[in-house]
């Protein structure tokens, strides 16, 4: 559960969040998400659907005109200035 709190700790602790970093830190969650699902099967109906919503979420943000441009942009910024 620590790293579930992590990923909203990263995305609250920025003014503005990047495209690039809240899909990056959804695609991550939900990685998080299925391992959970898989440990406590009680709760695995109610985690699905929380990956369906953040899915559903990831989908429309990689469908929007500028998501080329952030995910390039985070990807220029990972590569030359880290």
């Amino acid at each position: 559960m620590k790293l579930l709190h992590k990923c909203q700790e990263l995305l609250a602790a920025e003014k503005m969040p990047t495209l690039a970093l809240a899909l990056l830190t959804y695609e991550a969650l939900v990685v998080m998400w299925k391992e959970l699902a898989r440990v406590i099967p009680k709760l695995s109906h109610y985690i699905h659907l929380g990956i369906a919503k953040i899915m559903e979420y990831i989908s429309k943000g990689r469908q929007s005109c500028i998501y080329a441009l952030a995910m390039s942009e985070q990807t220029y910024f990972t590569i030359f200035l880290d």
